[in-house]
C-alpha cells in the first residue's frame, strides 16, 4: 500500500488527495466482476505493486 500511496502522491494535483483502503465485502456480481476484469487489465506491469500492497 506504502508504494501504491507514494505514487498517487507523485501524479495526482491535489495537495491531499483522498486515499483511503476499504473492504468490499458484497455487492452485485456483474458490477463486482467488471471491476476485477478492468482491474486485471489496467494492472499491466505495475502488477506487483498491488500484490504487495
Amino acid at each position: 500500500m506504502e508504494e501504491l500511496t507514494t505514487r498517487i502522491r507523485e501524479v495526482h494535483p491535489y495537495d491531499l488527495p483522498e486515499i483511503v483502503v476499504l473492504p468490499i465485502v458484497g455487492g452485485d456480481e456483474d458490477y463486482l466482476e467488471w471491476i476485477s476484469e478492468s482491474v486485471r487489465k489496467s494492472l499491466g506491469s505495475h502488477q506487483q505493486i498491488y500484490e504487495d500492497a
